[in-house]
């Protein structure tokens, strides 16, 4: 019979495997990688992330905490993306979409549809999957203290209202009723807090993308480096590809990526 320290050890590697970020592979023409990652407003290495997130070859990414320093657009210049809306803040509240020309049509920031303290803003945008359109929302959640614990719920039910069988249910921003909608950014809760978002039509991408467990959050702590809080969610009948994390330097997050199918 093994010893309790053999068995913890073998649990332990098995979490390091399951759990480790990843390259994703060259894209493929086939399919639009679309990738969240919240930069830390506080990042300390921003040319490093950059690099980082230009190698990743992204179609469509979402910056979140996003203050107009903590990623430098000049440290992209292999790359083809663009920088197509900013709403740099000081502090958590900033926001930026970056893309590939010709990928998104337009894009706005908007308020949050649900009240309470710790509301943040949410990127709305048209983007081109293929032949169609589909509808972004980018989401920044209340952070997981006490002072925004009030504004969890009505936030989670203000976020699934804007979805219906895995469509645009609302006028918001630039989006319009009827679009395949694409959920995105730190949502700030974990996968089994999601299920109102089920309801709506949604699915989550890394879960059916990947067979690793995908945390996002804290990768240098125990508990914390388990939590996927940063989620991308497509409609049920979307396709996915494949799906990672990557280690972010300067973050407390991993970036999140997907690869959607076209049509």
């Amino acid at each position: 019979m093994m010893r309790t320290g053999t068995v913890l050890l073998l649990v332990g590697l098995l979490l390091l495997v399951w759990s480790r970020p990843t390259s994703p592979p060259p894209t493929s023409p086939d399919v639009l990688r679309v990738g969240t990652a919240n930069l830390s407003a506080q990042n300390a290495h921003p040319r490093e992330a950059s690099r980082v997130l230009a190698e990743v070859n992204a179609d469509v990414l979402l910056l979140q905490e996003w203050t107009g320093q903590n990623l430098p657009p000049s440290a992209f210049p292999q790359s083809e993306l663009q920088v197509v809306l900013s709403d740099a803040r000081r502090g958590t509240h900033g926001a930026a979409l970056l893309a590939k020309p010709s990928i998104v049509e337009a894009a706005r920031v908007v308020s949050p549809p649900w009240d309470g303290p710790c509301a943040m803003p949410i990127v709305t945008a048209r983007i081109r999957v293929g032949n169609e359109v589909a509808g972004l929302l980018g989401v920044h959640g209340p952070p997981p203290v006490p002072a925004c614990w009030s504004s969890r719920d009505p936030y989670l039910q203000s976020v699934s209202d804007l979805v219906e069988n895995g469509r645009t249910a609302q006028r918001l921003g630039v989006l319009s009723p009827g679009l395949p909608a694409l959920l995105l950014g730190d949502l700030n809760v974990l996968g089994w807090e999601l299920g109102v978002l089920h309801e709506s039509g949604l699915s989550d991408a890394f879960d059916r993308g990947s067979w690793r467990l995908g945390p996002t959050w804290t990768p240098h702590a125990w508990l914390p480096a388990l939590a996927r809080i940063d989620h991308l969610w497509v409609s049920s009948r979307r396709p996915i590809d494949g799906a990672w994390t990557v280690a972010l330097p300067g973050s407390d997050h991993r970036a999140l990526l997907a690869d959607l199918e076209k049509r």
